[in-house]
């Protein structure tokens, strides 16, 4: 006997072996990909749907009303461009501006 039946016998053995792991792995990856996808969608939409709700809240108040609205409950931002450099240097998180859903 040879050494090469044996060699062929030990290489298909390996790939036997490691080829289902990595296959299984591609597919944890894959799900867990597709999962992140989901998510990021299902709260882009749900931010969607609250704005919408939103603005059909708003469109029942006569112009009047809503300027009142602005006037008891805006903040008033004292340095504005300070503001927007710390929002793009990370420093204010984007997601704050709106209510958590759960």
């Amino acid at each position: 006997m040879t050494q090469t039946p044996i060699l062929t016998v030990l290489v298909f053995a390996v790939f036997m072996i490691v080829t289902p792991i990595l296959l299984l792995n591609m597919l944890i990856a894959t799900m867990a990909n597709t999962y992140v996808k989901v998510i990021e969608k299902s709260e882009r939409d749900w931010i969607h749907q609250w704005a919408k709700i939103v603005i059909v809240l708003e469109r029942t108040f006569i112009a009047e009303q809503l300027l009142e609205f602005q006037k008891l409950y805006s903040v008033k931002i004292d340095n504005p461009a300070e503001i927007e450099r710390e929002y793009y240097r990370g420093e204010i998180n984007p997601n704050s501006f709106f209510p958590s859903h759960g």
